[in-house]
């Protein structure tokens, strides 16, 4: 099956966006802005020094080239496993991945057979049942690839929508396509000819609301087809005439997986759950739609994650969970106990299989590896890569890049892609990374509410900071390198010493209402260190003095619910991003002041996924497609470069350096000249 973490949003994005884990664009975080903490009296913030022009601002090409403003110099990465499945006879191994599909030795995953580049973001994979074909889906494409040594055979163009999933019949002469608008679409895999389309049954005060399908599974025996979709709905039609057999429902839920029993007498459903509500596994009778089995934990000392993937057994007496959080729990379903769990991952599973005859377990997950399992749970081999990157940093001297992942692991390269350092996952995904002006400490905030301290370049342990009540989210060194500020999902600013790791100081920048989020997704000092500027969820930037942590005052940003991301400029000039609903281009765009208490002005206008700024002033921004570099006056810069730069979410800025990372396991780095 595939990775649920972007296929959800294909039809909005070309590429990954997460959830939820570390400095989200505002629009994620769908809920009303919470009731800020008492304001102390307003301080006039001293107006910033306009930052100066360049002396030529050059026409930016689409494209650069080596002698261009702006060029790619480092890749490295070879994209987290978006899909696997072992061939019919557990031979070898189907990997799916950003831009490549690989065939690889089950028994030696290290060994490659083949490797074919894929040109668009692949959604899922699905191989025939004698072994002898696979199908990839990319967009509204599917494409059916030899498996013995990776050559195209065919191509099903033109679907009606994005897929999210396929599979394919156990006869192997149909397709079934999973597409989010809503309808399975079934095709003749030989003549590559439309045979029908299945969609959710709909009458008159019916209240069945459909949603964007998102999973898609076969009958072992043939007789039907199983779907899932965003809604919570997961339906069973017959094969034979398109009949919706049942629509059973996990209450309005993401259904992340779906699958039969081997028997073909049960369909199980991954439900993501919410947030009162456990990620789970429900299995339902076929026949007769009675619920078999509810597999969950929610006793007090454990809330599962999000489920994302299910496999049975072969003999149909046990069923594997995969979680969001990379956790891997076996279940017998003849009392409905947890069994094993199998411990290895660190985040989101994307793919979970068994080998036919039962010998060994295939999982894969973003952060970057592929494992095999005896049947006992062992481990048995493991392929590693790099991870969903969800954080990135730039050293001030611009000669290391530094890339946190989702499953919390941290490694250290030098510009060029040369591995210095790798860092293992302690505490779940790295939200923020922060670099002391030095260049000695690095700074990692944590999704288990700790930010960790190590020492560059060799990534020695030098210390803990434990007080957010909740995941630590943000991050920021003084200039001078004597304290670090952290901000996190408790919605309190903090402020400790560097490098005895006490705590200074607390403030409160956001009131829980119990409904609201409190996140604070970045922080920012301002260049004298004199003050904090702090972006969350809420409509404004506050700004906070840094000797007592009092607030100074909040600038609003008119027609936004929530401030992403907050940057000073060399000048002291203010920068944030944040989704502006109210707009006609309905995304997040990038906004500074003139002057305290005026109105903000909009920068750029393009919609942004993160931004960064240059030593000397320059505007790095991120959006879905491209890379641009913007100078100029702090209040009018202008467009001065451009490159293409898709599915990449982060971005950090050292000395005409550039670095971009990507939750589906790439970093790039880029000179600016």
């Amino acid at each position: 099956m595939p990775f649920m973490s972007y296929r959800r949003y294909i039809p909005l994005l070309a590429f990954l966006l997460l959830a939820g884990c570390s400095s989200p664009p505002p629009q994620a975080e769908n809920i009303t802005p919470t009731a800020a903490a008492p304001a102390e009296p307003t301080i006039t913030l001293p107006a910033p020094v306009a930052d100066s022009a360049p002396a030529a601002v050059p026409t930016a090409s689409p494209m650069p080239t080596p002698a261009g403003p702006l060029t790619r110099s480092a890749v490295w990465g070879d994209g987290v496993p978006l899909d696997a499945v072992y061939t019919p006879d557990g031979k070898s191994i189907a990997v799916l991945r950003p831009s490549t599909l690989e065939l690889r030795a089950a028994d030696r995953p290290t060994d490659l057979r083949w490797r074919v580049e894929i040109g668009t973001l692949p959604s899922a994979l699905a191989i025939t049942p004698d072994g002898t074909s696979i199908a990839v889906s990319t967009g509204a494409t599917i494409t059916i690839y030899a498996t013995a040594d990776g050559s195209i055979s065919g191509t099903i163009p033109g679907l009606g929508a994005p897929i999210t999933d396929i599979a394919i019949s156990p006869d192997g002469r149909v397709i079934a396509a999973a597409q989010s608008d809503e309808v399975i679409s079934l095709w003749d895999r030989a003549e590559r000819s439309s045979l029908s389309e299945l969609r959710l049954p709909q009458s008159d005060g019916d209240a069945i609301v459909p949603g964007a399908f998102t999973s898609v599974a076969f009958n072992p025996n043939g007789q039907s087809i199983a779907a899932g979709d965003d809604g919570g709905n997961v339906a069973v039609w017959s094969t034979t005439d398109g009949v919706a057999l049942q629509i059973l429902n996990v209450g309005m839920r993401v259904v992340a997986d779906v699958a039969f029993s081997p028997d073909g007498s049960a369909i199980a459903a991954a439900s993501e759950g919410w947030r009162t509500e456990p990620g789970s596994i429900r299995i339902w009778d076929v026949a007769s739609g009675a619920e078999l089995h509810w597999l969950s934990i929610d006793d007090g000392t454990r809330f599962l994650a999000p489920a994302k993937r299910i496999a049975f057994a072969p003999d149909g007496s046990q069923v594997l969970m995969g979680l969001a959080d990379g956790g891997l729990l076996r279940w017998k379903l003849a009392d409905a106990s947890l069994a094993q769990e199998l411990h290895g991952h660190s985040a989101a599973l994307t793919a979970l299989a068994y080998r036919a005859d039962g010998s060994e377990i295939l999982s894969a997950s973003t952060d970057g590896s592929l494992r095999t399992w005896h049947a006992d749970g062992t481990p048995a081999k493991t392929l590693t890569s790099l991870g969903a990157v969800s954080a990135i940093a730039v050293s001030p001297d611009g000669t290391l890049v530094i890339s946190g992942a989702e499953g919390g692991a941290i490694d250290v390269y030098q510009t060029d892609g040369t591995l210095v350092t790798h860092i293992p996952g302690l505490g779940g995904w790295i939200s923020a990374l922060a670099i002391s002006s030095d260049g000695a400490t690095l700074a990692a905030a944590g999704g288990d509410a700790v930010v960790r301290l190590w020492k560059l370049p060799g990534g020695e342990a030098s210390g803990e900071l434990r007080g957010h009540d909740g995941p630590a989210l943000a991050a920021a060194f003084s200039p001078d390198g004597t304290h670090l500020a952290t901000a996190g999902s408790d919605g309190t600013l903090r402020l400790w010493r560097v490098p005895s790791a006490a705590e200074e100081r607390s403030a409160t920048v956001l009131e829980t209402d119990g409904m609201s989020s409190t996140s604070l997704w970045q922080i920012a000092f301002s260049p004298d260190r004199n003050v904090i500027a702090v972006a969350g969820n809420e409509g404004a930037v506050s700004l906070w003095r840094s000797a007592d942590l009092t607030l100074i005052e909040r600038r609003a940003l008119p027609g936004s619910s929530s401030v992403s991301h907050v940057a000073f400029s060399p000048s002291g000039v203010v920068i944030a991003s944040s989704y502006d609903s109210s707009s006609q281009q309905q995304g997040t765009q990038l906004y500074t002041w003139a002057d305290p208490g005026t109105a903000p002005i909009s920068l750029i206008s393009d919609p942004l996924t993160d931004f960064a700024i240059l030593p000397d002033g320059a505007i790095a921004a991120l959006n879905n497609s491209n890379l641009s570099v913007w100078r100029g006056p702090a209040a009018a810069p202008n467009r001065y470069a451009d490159a293409t730069a898709s599915g990449f979410t982060v971005i950090a800025s050292g000395p005409h350096t550039i670095a971009i990372g990507s939750r589906l396991g790439v970093v790039e780095v880029w000179a600016v000249h």
